[in-house]
């Protein structure tokens, strides 16, 4: 199960059409996680998934219904990231109130990882919304249809 859900992300690694429940969503990341523990196989894995996970991200958005637009909220803190770098470099020999304004600038910008993060962990909006219909109902839809042919097949069987 894990693995195939794993293996549907990079099928899916262009695709940001439609929902990601949050299974797939957080699968995904704990693999990669996990994977990118390991020394040098983790740099491989982060430059590999670097698409995969925005596409899965964004889809995952779909499921809340929201719009994909906001993992453009991820380039804050990569953004302030490298503003502190400049920032520290020249902060060098200059006292510590600069890296003290440095070290709030960076804790304010980890501010909307933790929004997608949150909004990531929240259960998907119920049936079609605007990104396409609910992949819940899809199973349970799937299953009761077989579910129900099941049954026809054993009641003819019986007659």
């Amino acid at each position: 199960m894990v693995k195939d859900i794993y293996i549907g992300c990079f099928k899916k690694f262009l695709v940001i059409e439609g929902r990601a429940r949050r299974r797939e969503f957080w699968i995904f990341l704990l693999v990669n996680v996990i994977l990118g523990l390991i020394p040098v196989i983790g740099w491989v894995v982060a430059i590999a998934t670097c698409i995969p996970s925005f596409t899965v991200a964004v889809r995952r958005l779909h499921d809340i219904n929201k719009s994909g637009k906001y993992m453009f909220l991820m380039l804050i803190p990569f953004g302030v990231a490298l503003v502190l770098m400049i920032g520290f470099i020249a902060s060098m020999g200059n006292g510590g109130a600069l890296i003290v304004i440095l070290i709030l600038i960076l804790i304010a910008s980890l501010a909307p990882a933790v929004i997608l993060l949150i909004w990531a962990a929240k259960e998907g909006t119920h049936g079609k919304n605007d990104y396409g219909p609910d992949p819940k109902a899809g199973s349970k839809s799937t299953s009761k249809a077989s579910t129900k042919s099941t049954s026809k097949a054993r009641s003819k069987s019986k007659k």
